[in-house]
């Protein structure tokens, strides 16, 4: 149901789950919704074991990505010392671009 890449590339869309699985990707909309309210199911399970709600039940969500983290090839100054990318290993950078 779930991964982090489809054919594609990045999946869109996201569930988190705040009691169990944390952060999920899904290829679609429909996928992402069906598992938050899984969660929700289970939060409800659990209220009706336990006679209350849990305290982070109100963290479950699910939504579309709109941008994630891609490298890039810094473009450095020409007084930047190559040296300290061999020492650090930081011969790429990241930023936040459209999925």
């Amino acid at each position: 149901m779930h991964s982090n890449i489809h054919d594609g590339g990045f999946n869109m869309y996201f569930a988190y789950d705040p009691n169990g699985d944390g952060f999920m990707t899904f290829n679609t909309e429909s996928e992402a919704r069906k598992y938050a309210n899984y969660i929700l199911e289970m939060e409800r399970e659990y209220a009706y074991d336990e006679g209350e709600w849990s305290e982070d039940v109100d963290g479950v969500c699910w939504g579309k990505i709109i941008e994630n983290a891609k490298s890039f090839e810094p473009d450095y100054e020409d007084d930047y010392d190559d040296d300290d990318d061999e020492e650090y290993g930081l011969y790429l950078d990241y930023k936040l671009a459209s999925v």
